[in-house]
Protein backbone atom coordinates (compact mmCIF):
# COMPACT_ATOMS: atom_id res chain seq x y z
CA UNK A 1 0.00 0.00 0.00
CA UNK A 2 1.51 3.41 -0.56
CA UNK A 3 2.19 5.78 1.97
CA UNK A 4 0.98 8.74 -0.50
CA UNK A 5 -2.44 8.60 -2.56
CA UNK A 6 -2.53 11.78 -5.11
CA UNK A 7 -5.81 11.99 -6.16
CA UNK A 8 -6.93 14.93 -8.66
CA UNK A 9 -6.39 18.49 -7.43
CA UNK A 10 -10.25 19.10 -8.17
CA UNK A 11 -12.13 16.01 -6.32
CA UNK A 12 -14.20 14.96 -3.59
CA UNK A 13 -14.46 12.18 -0.86
CA UNK A 14 -16.98 9.54 0.40
CA UNK A 15 -18.86 8.89 2.52
CA UNK A 16 -20.44 8.64 5.95
CA UNK A 17 -20.15 5.87 9.38
CA UNK A 18 -23.30 4.19 9.49
CA UNK A 19 -24.03 3.23 12.59
CA UNK A 20 -24.80 -0.56 12.79
CA UNK A 21 -23.68 -4.12 13.83
CA UNK A 22 -23.59 -7.11 11.76
CA UNK A 23 -25.92 -5.92 9.20
CA UNK A 24 -26.41 -6.68 5.82
CA UNK A 25 -24.68 -4.02 3.83
CA UNK A 26 -27.20 -1.75 1.60
CA UNK A 27 -26.30 -2.80 -1.31
CA UNK A 28 -29.38 -2.93 -4.26
CA UNK A 29 -28.47 0.70 -4.94
CA UNK A 30 -32.37 1.22 -4.95
CA UNK A 31 -33.06 3.90 -3.17
CA UNK A 32 -30.96 7.45 -3.98
CA UNK A 33 -29.58 10.43 -1.36
CA UNK A 34 -28.05 13.67 -1.28
CA UNK A 35 -24.81 13.65 0.38
CA UNK A 36 -25.00 15.57 3.99
CA UNK A 37 -21.34 15.11 4.91
CA UNK A 38 -18.77 16.45 2.54
CA UNK A 39 -15.18 16.36 2.83
CA UNK A 40 -14.57 13.68 6.03
CA UNK A 41 -11.17 16.14 6.96
CA UNK A 42 -13.67 19.14 7.34
CA UNK A 43 -16.98 17.83 8.14
CA UNK A 44 -20.15 19.50 6.22
CA UNK A 45 -17.87 21.60 4.00
CA UNK A 46 -17.73 21.09 0.31
CA UNK A 47 -20.98 18.79 -0.05
CA UNK A 48 -21.22 16.91 -3.33
CA UNK A 49 -23.57 16.81 -5.89
CA UNK A 50 -26.17 14.61 -7.32
CA UNK A 51 -27.04 11.93 -5.36
CA UNK A 52 -25.28 8.68 -4.10
CA UNK A 53 -26.79 5.06 -2.78
CA UNK A 54 -28.16 5.35 0.91
CA UNK A 55 -25.68 4.07 3.06
CA UNK A 56 -22.87 4.79 0.55
CA UNK A 57 -20.98 8.40 -0.22
CA UNK A 58 -20.04 8.47 -3.85
CA UNK A 59 -17.07 10.41 -4.94
CA UNK A 60 -19.28 12.92 -7.00
CA UNK A 61 -17.05 16.25 -7.21
CA UNK A 62 -17.16 19.28 -5.53
CA UNK A 63 -13.85 21.42 -5.06
CA UNK A 64 -12.69 24.87 -5.04
CA UNK A 65 -9.15 25.89 -5.56
CA UNK A 66 -9.48 29.88 -6.07
CA UNK A 67 -12.54 28.80 -8.32
CA UNK A 68 -15.45 25.63 -7.59
CA UNK A 69 -15.95 22.87 -9.63
CA UNK A 70 -18.49 19.97 -9.44
CA UNK A 71 -18.65 17.06 -11.31
CA UNK A 72 -21.13 13.98 -10.62
CA UNK A 73 -19.08 10.80 -11.56
CA UNK A 74 -21.51 8.26 -10.00
CA UNK A 75 -25.50 7.84 -10.98
CA UNK A 76 -28.10 5.74 -10.78
CA UNK A 77 -28.97 3.26 -13.82
CA UNK A 78 -30.64 -0.01 -15.20
CA UNK A 79 -30.48 -3.24 -12.82
CA UNK A 80 -29.15 -6.37 -13.76
CA UNK A 81 -32.92 -7.72 -13.24
CA UNK A 82 -35.28 -4.29 -13.36
CA UNK A 83 -34.67 -1.72 -10.54
CA UNK A 84 -31.42 0.29 -10.14
CA UNK A 85 -27.55 -0.49 -10.42
CA UNK A 86 -25.02 2.13 -9.13
CA UNK A 87 -22.65 3.47 -12.39
CA UNK A 88 -19.24 4.68 -11.75
CA UNK A 89 -17.55 6.76 -14.67
CA UNK A 90 -13.92 8.51 -14.08
CA UNK A 91 -13.85 11.89 -15.39
CA UNK A 92 -11.47 14.65 -16.42
CA UNK A 93 -12.01 17.57 -13.82
CA UNK A 94 -11.01 21.10 -14.36
CA UNK A 95 -10.75 24.32 -16.32
CA UNK A 96 -9.25 24.19 -19.96
CA UNK A 97 -6.45 21.34 -19.89
CA UNK A 98 -5.77 22.41 -15.93
CA UNK A 99 -6.91 19.62 -13.82
CA UNK A 100 -6.65 15.74 -14.19
CA UNK A 101 -9.16 12.86 -14.02
CA UNK A 102 -11.18 12.10 -11.09
CA UNK A 103 -12.00 8.64 -9.43
CA UNK A 104 -15.64 7.72 -9.14
CA UNK A 105 -16.21 5.46 -6.83
CA UNK A 106 -18.54 4.52 -3.75
CA UNK A 107 -17.75 3.57 0.04
CA UNK A 108 -19.33 3.14 3.55
CA UNK A 109 -16.58 5.05 5.12
CA UNK A 110 -16.07 9.03 4.88
CA UNK A 111 -13.71 10.40 2.18
CA UNK A 112 -11.36 13.01 2.62
CA UNK A 113 -9.18 15.49 -0.13
CA UNK A 114 -6.32 17.69 0.14
CA UNK A 115 -6.37 20.04 -3.30
CA UNK A 116 -4.31 22.45 -3.85
CA UNK A 117 -3.20 24.40 -7.42
CA UNK A 118 0.20 21.82 -7.34
CA UNK A 119 -1.33 18.35 -8.59
CA UNK A 120 1.82 16.59 -7.11
CA UNK A 121 0.89 17.96 -4.17
CA UNK A 122 -2.87 16.28 -3.78
CA UNK A 123 -3.66 13.52 -1.81
CA UNK A 124 -7.06 11.62 -0.38
CA UNK A 125 -8.19 8.63 0.36
CA UNK A 126 -11.30 7.39 2.46
CA UNK A 127 -11.73 7.07 6.33
CA UNK A 128 -13.54 4.97 8.52
CA UNK A 129 -16.42 3.04 7.68
CA UNK A 130 -19.26 1.32 9.63
CA UNK A 131 -19.71 -0.75 13.29
CA UNK A 132 -19.46 -3.96 12.60
CA UNK A 133 -18.52 -6.96 14.42
CA UNK A 134 -19.23 -10.18 11.87
CA UNK A 135 -16.75 -11.86 10.17
CA UNK A 136 -18.57 -12.77 7.25
CA UNK A 137 -17.12 -15.30 4.86
CA UNK A 138 -16.99 -13.13 1.34
CA UNK A 139 -18.38 -9.96 -0.13
CA UNK A 140 -20.37 -10.67 -3.60
CA UNK A 141 -22.25 -8.57 -5.83
CA UNK A 142 -22.61 -8.26 -9.84
CA UNK A 143 -20.56 -6.12 -12.21
CA UNK A 144 -20.41 -4.77 -15.39
CA UNK A 145 -17.17 -2.47 -16.88
CA UNK A 146 -16.39 -0.70 -19.90
CA UNK A 147 -13.04 0.90 -21.06
CA UNK A 148 -13.03 4.61 -22.38
CA UNK A 149 -10.10 4.34 -24.48
CA UNK A 150 -7.75 6.57 -22.77
CA UNK A 151 -5.82 3.99 -20.14
CA UNK A 152 -6.83 0.78 -19.25
CA UNK A 153 -6.41 0.70 -15.49
CA UNK A 154 -7.85 -2.21 -13.17
CA UNK A 155 -11.10 -1.84 -11.32
CA UNK A 156 -11.01 -2.01 -7.49
CA UNK A 157 -13.29 -4.17 -5.12
CA UNK A 158 -11.99 -3.66 -1.88
CA UNK A 159 -13.44 -4.63 1.46
CA UNK A 160 -11.39 -4.44 5.32
CA UNK A 161 -12.41 -5.01 8.81
CA UNK A 162 -10.76 -3.82 12.07
CA UNK A 163 -9.99 -2.98 15.57
CA UNK A 164 -9.65 0.28 17.87
CA UNK A 165 -8.89 3.59 16.09
CA UNK A 166 -5.90 4.81 14.03
CA UNK A 167 -5.63 8.65 14.71
CA UNK A 168 -3.58 10.46 12.07
CA UNK A 169 -3.13 13.83 10.75
CA UNK A 170 -4.06 14.90 7.10
CA UNK A 171 -3.32 18.27 5.26
CA UNK A 172 -6.47 20.31 4.53
CA UNK A 173 -7.68 23.55 2.52
CA UNK A 174 -10.47 24.63 3.84
CA UNK A 175 -10.54 28.13 1.67
CA UNK A 176 -10.24 26.55 -1.24
CA UNK A 177 -7.03 29.13 -1.59
CA UNK A 178 -4.04 28.38 -4.11
CA UNK A 179 -1.98 26.74 -1.12
CA UNK A 180 -2.11 25.81 1.89
CA UNK A 181 -0.30 23.92 4.61
CA UNK A 182 -3.04 23.09 6.99
CA UNK A 183 -3.52 20.37 8.66
CA UNK A 184 -6.49 17.77 10.76
CA UNK A 185 -7.00 15.00 12.82
CA UNK A 186 -8.75 12.25 11.72
CA UNK A 187 -9.44 8.65 12.31
CA UNK A 188 -9.08 5.12 10.48
CA UNK A 189 -7.72 6.72 7.76
CA UNK A 190 -7.59 4.04 4.67
CA UNK A 191 -3.78 3.30 4.60
CA UNK A 192 -3.62 3.26 8.29
CA UNK A 193 -6.13 0.63 8.89
CA UNK A 194 -4.81 -1.25 6.33
CA UNK A 195 -1.21 -1.56 7.48
CA UNK A 196 -2.56 -1.74 11.35
CA UNK A 197 -0.79 1.51 12.08
CA UNK A 198 -1.94 4.56 14.38
CA UNK A 199 -3.68 2.22 16.56
CA UNK A 200 -5.87 0.26 14.19
CA UNK A 201 -5.11 -3.74 14.08
CA UNK A 202 -6.86 -4.97 10.59
CA UNK A 203 -8.75 -8.23 11.30
CA UNK A 204 -9.28 -9.12 7.80
CA UNK A 205 -9.94 -8.03 4.10
CA UNK A 206 -11.10 -9.19 0.66
CA UNK A 207 -9.39 -7.48 -2.21
CA UNK A 208 -10.08 -7.97 -6.01
CA UNK A 209 -8.93 -5.93 -9.24
CA UNK A 210 -11.01 -6.31 -12.39
CA UNK A 211 -8.60 -5.98 -15.65
CA UNK A 212 -10.34 -5.93 -18.70
CA UNK A 213 -13.91 -4.86 -19.75
CA UNK A 214 -16.83 -7.27 -18.35
CA UNK A 215 -19.51 -6.81 -21.34
CA UNK A 216 -22.25 -8.72 -19.36
CA UNK A 217 -23.17 -8.98 -15.46
CA UNK A 218 -20.72 -10.98 -13.67
CA UNK A 219 -20.75 -12.00 -10.07
CA UNK A 220 -17.83 -11.95 -8.34
CA UNK A 221 -17.41 -13.06 -5.04
CA UNK A 222 -14.20 -12.44 -2.76
CA UNK A 223 -13.08 -14.41 0.06
CA UNK A 224 -12.40 -12.47 3.25
CA UNK A 225 -8.71 -13.65 4.41
CA UNK A 226 -8.46 -13.29 7.99
CA UNK A 227 -5.90 -12.48 10.26
CA UNK A 228 -6.11 -14.08 13.74
CA UNK A 229 -9.55 -14.94 15.51
CA UNK A 230 -10.61 -11.69 16.74
CA UNK A 231 -13.86 -10.32 16.06
CA UNK A 232 -13.77 -7.03 14.22
CA UNK A 233 -15.30 -3.78 15.72
CA UNK A 234 -15.77 -1.21 12.05
CA UNK A 235 -16.08 -2.29 8.35
CA UNK A 236 -15.37 -0.46 5.41
CA UNK A 237 -16.00 -1.46 1.46
CA UNK A 238 -14.25 0.77 -1.54
CA UNK A 239 -15.84 0.01 -4.94
CA UNK A 240 -13.84 1.74 -7.49
CA UNK A 241 -14.42 2.24 -11.55
CA UNK A 242 -10.28 3.51 -10.88
CA UNK A 243 -7.11 2.74 -10.08
CA UNK A 244 -7.69 3.58 -6.56
CA UNK A 245 -3.77 3.40 -5.42
CA UNK A 246 -2.74 5.60 -8.19
CA UNK A 247 -4.03 9.01 -9.60
CA UNK A 248 -1.44 8.52 -12.68
CA UNK A 249 -3.15 5.29 -13.96
CA UNK A 250 -7.05 6.90 -13.76
CA UNK A 251 -8.69 6.64 -17.37
CA UNK A 252 -11.15 8.80 -18.34
CA UNK A 253 -14.32 7.19 -19.48
CA UNK A 254 -13.94 4.05 -17.76
CA UNK A 255 -17.28 2.66 -16.28
CA UNK A 256 -17.73 0.16 -13.75
CA UNK A 257 -21.78 -0.34 -12.74
CA UNK A 258 -22.55 -2.75 -9.45
CA UNK A 259 -25.63 -4.61 -8.39
CA UNK A 260 -26.54 -6.68 -5.66
CA UNK A 261 -23.82 -6.28 -3.61
CA UNK A 262 -24.05 -8.29 -0.15
CA UNK A 263 -21.74 -9.74 2.50
CA UNK A 264 -21.85 -13.85 2.51
CA UNK A 265 -21.87 -15.96 5.45
CA UNK A 266 -21.48 -19.18 5.96
CA UNK A 267 -20.49 -19.68 2.60
CA UNK A 268 -20.27 -22.82 0.07
CA UNK A 269 -17.89 -20.85 -2.02
CA UNK A 270 -15.00 -22.71 -3.02
CA UNK A 271 -11.47 -21.30 -3.71
CA UNK A 272 -10.62 -21.00 -7.89
CA UNK A 273 -7.81 -22.96 -7.68
CA UNK A 274 -5.68 -21.92 -11.26
CA UNK A 275 -3.01 -24.62 -12.40
CA UNK A 276 -0.69 -22.61 -14.83
CA UNK A 277 1.76 -25.40 -17.09
CA UNK A 278 5.47 -25.09 -16.24
CA UNK A 279 7.41 -23.72 -19.29
CA UNK A 280 10.79 -25.00 -20.62
CA UNK A 281 13.77 -23.61 -18.84
CA UNK A 282 14.85 -22.77 -22.81
CA UNK A 283 11.99 -20.63 -24.21
CA UNK A 284 13.68 -19.95 -27.34
CA UNK A 285 12.55 -17.85 -30.30
CA UNK A 286 11.11 -19.40 -33.04
CA UNK A 287 9.76 -22.35 -30.80
CA UNK A 288 6.63 -23.23 -29.34
CA UNK A 289 5.17 -25.19 -26.17
CA UNK A 290 2.21 -26.19 -25.17
CA UNK A 291 0.65 -23.75 -22.60
CA UNK A 292 -2.99 -24.63 -21.52
CA UNK A 293 -3.66 -23.80 -17.75
CA UNK A 294 -6.29 -25.98 -15.93
CA UNK A 295 -8.84 -25.21 -12.95
CA UNK A 296 -11.00 -27.06 -10.29
CA UNK A 297 -13.61 -24.75 -12.04
CA UNK A 298 -14.10 -26.61 -15.10
CA UNK A 299 -17.35 -24.63 -16.07
CA UNK A 300 -16.34 -21.05 -16.27
CA UNK A 301 -13.57 -19.71 -19.23
CA UNK A 302 -10.34 -19.27 -18.52
CA UNK A 303 -8.95 -16.01 -20.14
CA UNK A 304 -5.71 -15.29 -21.09
CA UNK A 305 -3.56 -12.19 -22.11
CA UNK A 306 -0.33 -11.24 -22.96
CA UNK A 307 1.33 -8.12 -22.86
CA UNK A 308 3.21 -7.62 -25.81
CA UNK A 309 1.98 -10.03 -28.55
CA UNK A 310 4.83 -9.08 -30.72
CA UNK A 311 6.80 -11.14 -28.27
CA UNK A 312 4.69 -13.91 -27.21
CA UNK A 313 1.13 -15.39 -28.94
CA UNK A 314 -1.08 -18.17 -27.60
CA UNK A 315 -3.66 -19.28 -29.56
CA UNK A 316 -5.12 -22.98 -29.37
CA UNK A 317 -3.65 -23.99 -26.33
CA UNK A 318 0.37 -23.53 -28.29
CA UNK A 319 2.78 -20.56 -26.92
CA UNK A 320 4.59 -19.32 -29.57
CA UNK A 321 7.99 -17.29 -29.19
CA UNK A 322 7.91 -14.46 -31.88
CA UNK A 323 10.67 -12.38 -31.10
CA UNK A 324 13.66 -12.17 -27.91
CA UNK A 325 12.15 -10.15 -24.81
CA UNK A 326 10.31 -10.10 -22.09
CA UNK A 327 6.39 -10.28 -21.94
CA UNK A 328 3.77 -10.54 -18.85
CA UNK A 329 1.20 -13.30 -19.30
CA UNK A 330 -2.59 -12.81 -17.49
CA UNK A 331 -4.54 -15.98 -16.57
CA UNK A 332 -7.79 -15.66 -14.80
CA UNK A 333 -11.25 -16.73 -14.21
CA UNK A 334 -13.82 -14.99 -13.05
CA UNK A 335 -15.96 -15.70 -9.94
CA UNK A 336 -19.06 -17.16 -9.96
CA UNK A 337 -21.90 -18.78 -7.47
CA UNK A 338 -19.45 -21.57 -6.59
CA UNK A 339 -16.38 -20.39 -7.16
CA UNK A 340 -14.24 -17.41 -6.39
CA UNK A 341 -12.32 -15.65 -9.08
CA UNK A 342 -8.68 -16.20 -9.70
CA UNK A 343 -5.83 -14.75 -11.80
CA UNK A 344 -2.16 -15.24 -11.67
CA UNK A 345 0.54 -13.26 -14.26
CA UNK A 346 3.50 -14.90 -15.39
CA UNK A 347 6.29 -13.44 -17.18
CA UNK A 348 8.07 -15.15 -19.93
CA UNK A 349 11.23 -14.64 -21.36
CA UNK A 350 12.25 -15.54 -24.83
CA UNK A 351 15.78 -16.19 -25.03
CA UNK A 352 17.83 -16.01 -28.60
CA UNK A 353 18.12 -19.18 -30.22
CA UNK A 354 20.91 -21.10 -31.15
CA UNK A 355 22.48 -20.86 -34.47
CA UNK A 356 25.33 -22.43 -36.21
CA UNK A 357 26.50 -20.94 -39.34
CA UNK A 358 28.83 -22.78 -41.73
CA UNK A 359 30.92 -22.17 -44.91
CA UNK A 360 29.66 -24.46 -48.23
CA UNK A 361 31.99 -25.84 -50.61
CA UNK A 362 31.70 -23.75 -53.36
CA UNK A 363 32.20 -24.37 -57.28
CA UNK A 364 32.27 -21.26 -59.94
CA UNK A 365 33.54 -21.00 -63.36
CA UNK A 366 36.82 -19.53 -63.99
CA UNK A 367 35.05 -16.16 -65.26
CA UNK A 368 32.09 -16.34 -63.31
CA UNK A 369 32.13 -14.21 -59.14
CA UNK A 370 31.56 -17.23 -56.96
CA UNK A 371 28.35 -16.35 -54.83
CA UNK A 372 29.53 -17.51 -50.99
CA UNK A 373 26.77 -19.86 -49.60
CA UNK A 374 26.52 -20.69 -46.25
CA UNK A 375 24.73 -23.52 -44.53
CA UNK A 376 22.21 -22.11 -41.24
CA UNK A 377 21.61 -24.61 -38.70
CA UNK A 378 18.70 -22.96 -36.47
CA UNK A 379 17.30 -20.91 -38.98
CA UNK A 380 13.55 -20.75 -38.33
CA UNK A 381 11.25 -21.74 -41.75
CA UNK A 382 10.39 -18.04 -42.13
CA UNK A 383 13.49 -16.86 -41.63
CA UNK A 384 15.04 -19.15 -44.21
CA UNK A 385 13.00 -17.53 -46.60
CA UNK A 386 13.50 -14.04 -45.28
CA UNK A 387 17.37 -14.80 -45.56
CA UNK A 388 16.86 -15.66 -49.37
CA UNK A 389 15.81 -12.49 -50.11
CA UNK A 390 16.93 -9.95 -47.18
CA UNK A 391 19.09 -10.94 -44.75
CA UNK A 392 19.45 -7.96 -43.31
CA UNK A 393 15.73 -8.45 -41.85
CA UNK A 394 17.20 -11.18 -39.87
CA UNK A 395 21.30 -10.11 -39.39
CA UNK A 396 22.69 -7.24 -37.47
CA UNK A 397 25.84 -8.11 -39.42
CA UNK A 398 26.02 -10.53 -42.49
CA UNK A 399 27.88 -13.43 -43.18
CA UNK A 400 31.22 -12.63 -45.50
CA UNK A 401 33.63 -14.90 -46.68
CA UNK A 402 36.69 -14.31 -49.20
CA UNK A 403 38.91 -17.36 -51.16
CA UNK A 404 42.53 -17.04 -50.99
CA UNK A 405 45.29 -19.10 -52.51
CA UNK A 406 47.87 -21.42 -50.33
CA UNK A 407 50.00 -18.48 -50.34
CA UNK A 408 47.12 -16.20 -48.67
CA UNK A 409 46.44 -13.81 -51.41
CA UNK A 410 42.81 -13.20 -52.30
CA UNK A 411 41.62 -14.55 -55.27
CA UNK A 412 39.91 -12.24 -57.90
CA UNK A 413 38.30 -13.20 -61.33
CA UNK A 414 38.74 -14.02 -63.88
CA UNK A 415 40.65 -17.41 -61.75
CA UNK A 416 42.68 -20.10 -63.20
CA UNK A 417 41.09 -23.81 -62.53
CA UNK A 418 41.67 -24.93 -59.17
CA UNK A 419 40.96 -25.52 -55.48
CA UNK A 420 41.25 -22.43 -53.15
CA UNK A 421 40.45 -21.96 -49.81
CA UNK A 422 37.85 -20.05 -48.21
CA UNK A 423 37.92 -17.93 -44.96
CA UNK A 424 35.68 -15.85 -42.67
CA UNK A 425 35.72 -12.32 -43.71
CA UNK A 426 33.08 -11.34 -41.27
CA UNK A 427 31.09 -13.47 -38.78
CA UNK A 428 27.39 -13.19 -38.56
CA UNK A 429 25.86 -11.23 -35.78
CA UNK A 430 21.39 -12.26 -35.64
CA UNK A 431 18.64 -10.00 -33.78
CA UNK A 432 17.02 -13.22 -31.90
CA UNK A 433 19.90 -16.02 -32.62
CA UNK A 434 22.67 -16.71 -30.55
CA UNK A 435 25.37 -16.92 -33.58
CA UNK A 436 28.25 -19.34 -33.79
CA UNK A 437 30.07 -19.84 -36.49
CA UNK A 438 31.74 -23.29 -37.64
CA UNK A 439 35.54 -22.01 -38.24
CA UNK A 440 36.62 -24.67 -40.21
CA UNK A 441 37.98 -23.70 -43.62
CA UNK A 442 36.20 -25.06 -46.82
CA UNK A 443 36.96 -25.04 -50.69
CA UNK A 444 36.15 -23.01 -53.24
CA UNK A 445 36.27 -25.10 -56.50
CA UNK A 446 37.08 -23.01 -60.11
CA UNK A 447 35.88 -24.84 -63.47
CA UNK A 448 35.92 -24.07 -67.13
CA UNK A 449 33.16 -23.14 -68.16
CA UNK A 450 30.25 -25.40 -67.76
CA UNK A 451 28.46 -26.79 -70.83
CA UNK A 452 25.06 -27.85 -72.46
CA UNK A 453 26.48 -29.55 -75.24
CA UNK A 454 27.71 -33.49 -75.55
CA UNK A 455 30.69 -33.76 -73.03
CA UNK A 456 32.75 -37.11 -72.17
CA UNK A 457 32.94 -37.25 -68.57
CA UNK A 458 34.90 -40.36 -68.07
CA UNK A 459 35.74 -43.11 -70.85
CA UNK A 460 32.41 -44.34 -72.33
CA UNK A 461 29.99 -41.86 -70.19
CA UNK A 462 28.84 -38.27 -71.67
CA UNK A 463 26.28 -36.47 -69.98
CA UNK A 464 24.41 -33.29 -71.99
CA UNK A 465 21.40 -31.04 -70.97
CA UNK A 466 17.77 -30.73 -73.25
CA UNK A 467 15.01 -28.83 -72.51
CA UNK A 468 15.34 -28.88 -68.54
CA UNK A 469 16.90 -32.56 -68.00
CA UNK A 470 20.51 -34.04 -67.72
CA UNK A 471 21.15 -36.99 -69.70
CA UNK A 472 23.76 -39.25 -68.82
CA UNK A 473 24.60 -41.92 -71.08
CA UNK A 474 26.88 -44.38 -70.35
CA UNK A 475 28.00 -48.35 -71.48
CA UNK A 476 28.87 -49.43 -68.45
CA UNK A 477 27.32 -49.36 -64.51
CA UNK A 478 28.41 -46.03 -62.60
CA UNK A 479 27.69 -43.94 -59.53
CA UNK A 480 25.90 -40.66 -60.43
CA UNK A 481 25.62 -37.70 -58.34
CA UNK A 482 23.98 -34.19 -58.76
CA UNK A 483 25.10 -31.19 -56.46
CA UNK A 484 23.73 -27.89 -56.72
CA UNK A 485 26.94 -24.92 -56.00
CA UNK A 486 26.09 -25.28 -52.33
CA UNK A 487 26.21 -28.68 -52.13
CA UNK A 488 22.85 -29.85 -51.26
CA UNK A 489 22.41 -33.66 -53.22
CA UNK A 490 19.33 -33.44 -56.05
CA UNK A 491 20.29 -36.44 -57.34
CA UNK A 492 22.37 -39.56 -56.72
CA UNK A 493 22.20 -43.08 -57.62
CA UNK A 494 23.98 -46.67 -58.63
CA UNK A 495 22.92 -46.71 -62.38
CA UNK A 496 23.11 -49.87 -64.58
CA UNK A 497 23.99 -49.42 -68.65
CA UNK A 498 22.02 -47.15 -71.09
CA UNK A 499 20.70 -43.22 -70.57
CA UNK A 500 19.29 -42.02 -67.77
CA UNK A 501 17.43 -38.93 -67.81
CA UNK A 502 17.14 -36.50 -64.57
CA UNK A 503 14.61 -33.58 -64.31
CA UNK A 504 16.47 -30.24 -63.05
CA UNK A 505 14.93 -26.76 -62.02
CA UNK A 506 17.47 -24.16 -64.04
CA UNK A 507 20.46 -23.71 -62.97
CA UNK A 508 24.23 -24.31 -63.08
CA UNK A 509 24.66 -27.95 -61.35
CA UNK A 510 27.86 -30.39 -60.51
CA UNK A 511 27.72 -33.62 -61.97
CA UNK A 512 29.77 -36.22 -60.70
CA UNK A 513 30.32 -39.61 -61.91
CA UNK A 514 32.42 -41.93 -60.19
CA UNK A 515 35.28 -40.01 -59.19
CA UNK A 516 34.83 -37.45 -62.45
CA UNK A 517 32.97 -34.01 -62.10
CA UNK A 518 31.34 -31.17 -64.82
CA UNK A 519 29.83 -28.34 -64.20
CA UNK A 520 26.31 -28.32 -65.94
CA UNK A 521 23.58 -25.47 -66.65
CA UNK A 522 19.90 -26.53 -67.09
CA UNK A 523 18.17 -23.74 -69.61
Amino acid sequence: MRRKRCYPAILCLLIASIGYLNAQINGDFENWVEDSRGNGALPGQYLRPGTQPAGWEASNVNQKVLIEKKETLVTPDGGRAGGASARMENKFVGVMTIGSNAPAYITLGVPWVYAVADLNACTGGTLGGVSYTGRPDSIAGYFKRSLGGEKAENALILAYLWEGTATSTVPVNPTGGFSSTETAEVQDQDISVLNSADGATLIGKAEYQISGELGDWTRIAIPFEYYGNRSPEKLNVIISSANYYDRGAIGNGNVLWADDVELVFKSTIKQTKLSIPDLPYECFYGRETTFIPTSNDTDTEIQISVEDPAIVTIENGIMKFLNVGHTRVTVRQVGNNIFTGAESTITVTVKPAPLLVSLCHTTTESDTEPVYSFIYEGLTDADWDIVQSKPEEVFETLPLAQAYTDKGEKVTFPAEPGIYTIKWLQKPVAYNYAVTTDDAYRTLTVTERATTGITEISEGVAIYTHQGKLYINSDKPVHAAVYTLQGSVRFQKNMAAGQTSVSLPKGLYIVKIDNKARKVVIH
